[in-house]
């Protein structure tokens, strides 16, 4: 150990900060709670807490954005030139976890996100970095889609939802964190609540996307990248274990909560796709890609993150630089009109 430095392992999903100002910064307060500051205490409480030497060789913090694949570049080399590109969006699309480095201001925008990284390879003459960790839809339409920084791409990348009505930081406080029945079946109806109103959101956004037209009166290339199921499937709890940077917290997920949690996953890119589709949207499945690299599929497996230090607040639950790179791969195969299914790409 390196003196008193620890990193505190607890679990923490699209979080991040609203765009208050920060005398007034409330990261998505719960119930009366601060956010990340109360999931310190919650974790301490239900004795989810892991003490790591913060300078680990593995520490992903550490980690510098390494230079594209040839297979990457070559998939880029392959695609029509953007002359103008944007990314929009939540925590998924600025980059927490991936750990490649950080912007300014509070949004956390991230230099080893998909968005960034695909910028460096599609080489637009323009490129509007507009994501903030935290953001729901709301804000990514009057923050991000209605500025003038948004200008009028040719081709827009986005990831919205998972933080409309703060569902997953609830669901994940009191299904894994406080391990309460009781709250955790109160979490989830509430985000079945919150489901059931995404499409309703999703529409202005989309609208406003769609209308941001060049001199040619052309919609911008638009897609809306899905979230991942957390965690793997029918993983055994001996098989989920707390060693190394494997947490306690995924175990107490394995069971009918993780399969829950899984499912309310699917059901947000479903209802995402729907409304997209009606919208000229294109929806990118990325959950195949990682298969086998889900939480409890093995300390090395997992690109998502699943501890959190005191330096980065909410980033667990997020890919990893290696699961921002499977974004950007299903990002470049949807633009070349591909989808990847049970191992395979076949035509969206």
């Amino acid at each position: 150990m390196l003196g008193s430095t620890a990193i505190i392992s607890l679990t923490l999903l699209f979080s991040g900060v609203s765009y208050a100002s920060p005398d007034t910064l409330l990261p998505h307060g719960i119930d009366g709670t601060n956010g990340p500051q109360d999931l310190y205490k919650a974790a301490e409480l239900s004795g989810n807490i892991e003490l790591v030497n913060e300078k680990r060789e593995d520490n992903v913090a550490l980690r510098k954005v390494p230079n594209e694949t040839p297979e990457l570049e070559a998939l880029a080399a392959d695609l029509p030139q953007y002359e103008s590109f944007a990314v929009v969006g939540d925590s998924y699309s600025s980059g927490d976890g991936a750990f490649g480095g950080w912007g300014r201001g509070n949004c956390k925008r991230n230099k080893g996100s998909h968005g960034s990284r695909l910028n460096s390879v599609l080489k637009p003459t323009t490129f509007a970095y507009l994501p903030c960790s935290g953001a729901p839809v709301g804000n990514i339409l009057k923050k991000q889609v209605e500025t003038k920084a948004f200008g009028t791409p040719d081709l827009v990348t986005m990831t919205a939802g998972g933080d409309n009505g703060g569902i997953f930081v609830k669901i994940l406080m009191a299904c894994i964190l406080h391990k309460s029945s009781k709250k955790c079946d109160k979490a989830l109806k509430v985000g079945e609540a919150t489901l059931l109103k995404l499409p309703s959101t999703l529409t202005p956004v989309y609208e406003a996307i769609m209308n941001k037209t060049g001199d040619d009166g052309v919609p911008p290339k638009v897609l809306h990248l899905g979230y991942v199921k957390m965690w793997a499937r029918d993983t055994p709890k001996s098989e989920c274990p707390k060693h190394g940077t494997d947490v306690s917290w995924a175990s107490n997920g394995v069971g009918g909560y993780r399969d829950q949690i899984n499912e309310l996953i699917v059901r947000i890119n479903q209802a995402t796709k729907e409304e997209a589709d009606k919208h000229g949207v294109t929806f990118v499945d990325v959950d195949p890609y990682f298969e086998g690299h889900r939480l409890c599929d093995g300390q090395d497996a997992s690109w998502l993150q699943h501890r959190l230090t005191l330096r980065e607040n909410g980033v667990l639950c997020h890919p990893t630089l290696d699961g921002h790179t499977a974004y950007m791969n299903a990002s470049l195969h949807a633009l070349k009109g591909e989808k990847l299914v049970n191992g395979s790409f076949v035509p969206l």
